[in-house]
C-alpha cells in the first residue's frame, strides 16, 4: 500500500500542498516515509513502523504511538491506530464530539496475558466471530485483524440472516458465511462484539446463543 500511494502523484501533490498551506497531513505504519521523500518531515519530530524509521530522513525520530509536530501527525502502525485515531478526531471533531470519543475508547494500559492451561500454552486454530446488523466494527474487525495476523484461522459469520451486514457506523461488511451453516465442532473459540444494537441482534440469533451454551 505505501509505495502505491507514494507513486501516485495525486496522492503526493495533495500531502505537499496541504502540508505547505498548514493544513491537517496524517500517516501512520510505512507512511511516514512518503511524507520524508517529499522533504515534508525536515526538522520535524515523527514516528513510523521500526522497519521504516530510517527511512525518514531529516525527522527527529521519537519512540511513540503517536506524534504531533505542527500540522504533521505520524503513528508507528497497529499498536498505535487507536490513539492516532483519536488524536485525529481531536483535531477534526467538534469539542463535545471529541470528548465523548475519547471517553469511549479511553482504556487504561494492560499487560499482555496469556491463556495457560495445566502451564502450556492453549493455541487455537479456528476462531468465529460473530456479526449481526449493528455490531461495533471497530471491535469486530480489529479483532479479525489480530487472529488471522497470528494465523489463526477466522471466519465471520453472519448473524443477520444475510451475508451482507451493516456495521453500527453504517459500514458495509461482507460476511464469509451465515452463522447457521457453519459446522463448530473444530472451531476453538466464538466471538461476540459489542455495539448497539448489535448486542441485543446477537442475543436474538439461537444459532449464536446456542453455540455459545455448547461452548
Amino acid at each position: 500500500g505505501t509505495p502505491n500511494l507514494a507513486a501516485n502523484k495525486t496522492v503526493t501533490d495533495t500531502c505537499v500542498s496541504f502540508a505547505k498551506s498548514g493544513k491537517k497531513v496524517a500517516t501512520i505504519c510505512a507512511a511516514p516515509s512518503v511524507l520524508a521523500s517529499l522533504g515534508l518531515l525536515e526538522g520535524k519530530k515523527a514516528t513510523a513502523h521500526a522497519g521504516f524509521q530510517d527511512k525518514l530522513a531529516g525527522a527527529a525520530v521519537l519512540d511513540a504511538e503517536v506524534v504531533v509536530d505542527g500540522n504533521i501527525t505520524t503513528s508507528y502502525g497497529l499498536g498505535g491506530a487507536i490513539p492516532f485515531a483519536l488524536e485525529l478526531v481531536r483535531h477534526a471533531a467538534c469539542r463535545p464530539c471529541g470528548m465523548r470519543l475519547l471517553s469511549f475508547f479511553l482504556m487504561r494500559r494492560r499487560r499482555a496475558a496469556f491463556i495457560r492451561n495445566q502451564g502450556g500454552l492453549i493455541f487455537m486454530s479456528k476462531a468465529v466471530v460473530f456479526f449481526a446488523e449493528g455490531t461495533e466494527e471497530c471491535e469486530a474487525l480489529l479483532v479479525v485483524d489480530l487472529l488471522r495476523r497470528a494465523k489463526v484461522e477466522v471466519t465471520i459469520a453472519s448473524a443477520s440472516g444475510s451475508r451482507e451486514i451493516v456495521s453500527s457506523h453504517k459500514v458495509h461488511i461482507t460476511a464469509d458465511a451465515l452463522a447457521e451453516d457453519i459446522d463448530y465442532s473444530d472451531v476453538d473459540m466464538v466471538v461476540l462484539p459489542g455495539g448497539i444494537p448489535g448486542t441485543p441482534n446477537l442475543a436474538a440469533n439461537k444459532t449464536v446463543t446456542d453455540t455459545c451454551v455448547s461452548f
